[in-house]
């Protein structure tokens, strides 16, 4: 057996383990559990030698940081705790590959695609940041598997490189509003003084400007009817995959990352069994090729939810910060506030610690800022956060899905567009803040 057959093995036992937690769980999937946190960090050490050394530098620091924090007192459950957060996005990664590759094959993705050669290279961008806010508000990362085989097979860098960071921005913008987005359910959960209702009518309306923004910075968007025209082929299969794994969220009560795991494999398959039988075994072929390849993701990933679950077991470090923020004036807390869990997502660290911690800190600090515009600078901060994060799942499997190397995607002309909206929210939120104390203190 070769490498890459067993490295792929040992993806789909992962995999597997996943569908044992969903559908058994209880007793199975403890017993199995350890060999399953066992399998992942094997991927990891296999991945190590095979890495650019821009990831090895990025493991090295994430792994002294760790020990640091083990030294001063986080507690060593810490680690099998980030390694069952990174099971899930194990499976998750080569579920969409799957999808993406079965999704180039089919009938209505090869006549969108041909729609999408004729378009001039500024519609075609507008199309992708339109096209992934829109399959995003449901799937939210799974809008780049479907999205990519868009492309056509020879594009070079350049193409893929603007279409993913296209379609990065339009993601982003998803965790502003999104019922299904985790940055929502987040903020619902840990901010229940917050008008649900609210939140996300002023996410929507934060969105609508992101929107904008992304299509300005493609050129304004001319030729964006033409590029939504052709998305029109893939739009019957996009609504039943998410209409899929809606239903079975909603009757299960998994999550929606837990739904897609669940749906997606044998949905996918089965259209192109019913659409296109002839292709389905070199569309298998080449998912088996590619979740076969050790990658930089499989290493980063786990590193970054440990290291979040290892500071997330040290809430003081957060609070140490209150005194050096008491007094400043709502603008520049909230855009302390964005900066600090943007910034922690660039080095790894997750959107939900930086969050939670963001959260508590303020929580020390009644009536600096209003509890809604707190929340809305956080869930737009969250959505940069994983757009920018080299170890992101949001960025990882778009790098995946566009086969972009993911510093081209994290460090790019996305940080301005960052950098924008977050300069406007700012604005907005300082001056909506006296209006929405009376609604949430």
């Amino acid at each position: 057996m070769t490498g890459s057959n067993a490295f792929a093995l040992l993806t789909l036992a992962l995999v597997a383990s996943q569908y044992v937690r969903l559908l058994i769980g209880g007793q199975v999937m403890a017993a199995i559990l350890p060999f399953a946190m066992a399998g992942l960090v094997v991927m990891g050490l296999v991945a190590l030698p095979k890495v650019k050394p821009l990831t090895r530098g990025l493991v090295a620091g994430l792994t002294a940081v760790s020990v640091l924090l083990l030294l001063t007192g986080s507690p060593l459950e810490a680690i099998p705790a980030g390694l069952t957060d990174a099971l899930t996005f194990a499976a998750y990664l080569p579920v969409l590959q799957l999808l993406r590759g079965v999704a180039g094959y089919l009938p209505a993705m090869m006549r969108a695609k041909d729609r999408f050669a004729t378009l001039p290279a500024s519609a075609s961008a507008a199309g992708f940041v339109v096209g992934a806010y829109g399959v995003g508000i449901i799937i939210t990362t799974g809008a780049h598997a479907v999205l990519a085989p868009l492309l056509p097979a020879n594009a070079d860098e350049r193409e893929r490189r603007r279409a993913a960071l296209a379609s990065l921005r339009g993601v982003s913008l998803t965790a502003f509003w999104s019922p299904f987005a985790v940055a929502v359910a987040f903020g619902a959960h840990n901010v229940p003084s917050a008008p649900v209702w609210l939140m996300l009518l002023m996410g929507l309306g934060f969105a609508t400007i992101g929107v904008f923004v992304a299509v300005a910075m493609e050129g304004g968007g001319r030729g964006l009817l033409s590029a939504l025209r052709g998305l029109v082929p893939i739009l019957p299969g996009t609504v039943i995959g998410a209409l899929a794994v809606v239903l079975v969220s909603h009757l299960t009560g998994v999550s929606g990352l837990d739904a897609v795991i669940l749906v997606m494999p044998p949905l996918s398959v089965l259209a192109l069994a019913f659409q296109a039988r002839a292709s389905l075994r070199p569309a298998l072929s080449q998912v088996w090729k590619n979740i076969g390849r050790p990658s930089d993701e499989a290493l980063l990933m786990p590193m970054a939810l440990v290291l979040g679950r290892l500071i997330e077991a040290q809430p003081g470090l957060a609070l140490s910060l209150a005194p050096f923020l008491q007094g400043l004036p709502v603008p520049v807390l909230l855009a302390t506030a964005m900066a600090a869990l943007i910034g922690f997502g660039m080095i790894g660290l997750h959107p939900m610690v930086s969050a939670a911690s963001i959260v508590a800190l303020f929580a020390g600090m009644p009536g600096a800022v209003s509890q809604i515009a707190l929340l809305q600078a956080i869930l737009i901060a969250w959505g940069f956060a994983t757009m920018l994060s080299p170890s992101g799942v949001t960025l990882i499997v778009a790098a995946l899905a566009y086969r972009v190397p993911y510093p081209q995607l994290s460090f790019s002309k996305n940080i301005l567009f960052a950098v924008i909206v977050c300069t406007i929210a700012v604005i907005c939120l300082s001056l909506l803040d006296p209006v929405v104390r009376t609604l949430a203190l």
